[in-house]
């Protein structure tokens, strides 16, 4: 079963979720290089970001520097573009802050996705999954 915090709808501005920053992420971008100066400019990553997934993890869990609200909500209207290793990359690691959000975080992650998307990413969840159960 998908987390309540992990939400699939083509109709993103429907969405609500109460104290909440909605960030809407750059589903356009073509590589992680991209990806991670999106995150970096939207979510206030610090100058030193070593624009690598290590240092995107890192960065992640340090958001209560800037973030006023108890829950943070990153919307794609579109998947982004990447090869598939960094796709699975990027979900994973947040699924991981999907579920730490509602364990030891001081706010909630949340992420809109488009309806399409919904088999796919599952894929990856479930199988994320049973590597950590494994």
């Amino acid at each position: 079963m998908m987390p309540k915090n992990l939400i699939f709808t083509e109709d993103v501005d429907s969405v609500t979720i109460p104290e909440a920053v909605f960030v809407r992420m750059d589903g356009s971008v073509r590589d992680s290089q991209e990806l991670f100066k999106d995150y970096s400019a939207k979510l206030y990553f610090p100058d030193y970001f070593g624009k690598n997934w290590d240092a995107f993890n890192d960065c992640l869990c340090s958001l209560d520097d800037w973030l006023v609200k108890p829950n943070l909500v990153l919307v794609y209207e579109q998947m982004p573009h990447l090869e598939y290793t960094d796709m699975v990359t990027l979900l994973e690691i947040l699924y991981d802050y999907i579920i730490r959000g509602e364990a030891d975080l001081p706010y909630q992650i949340w992420c809109v996705f488009p309806e399409s998307a919904r088999d796919f990413c599952s894929k990856i969840i479930q199988e994320y999954e049973k590597k950590l159960n494994s």
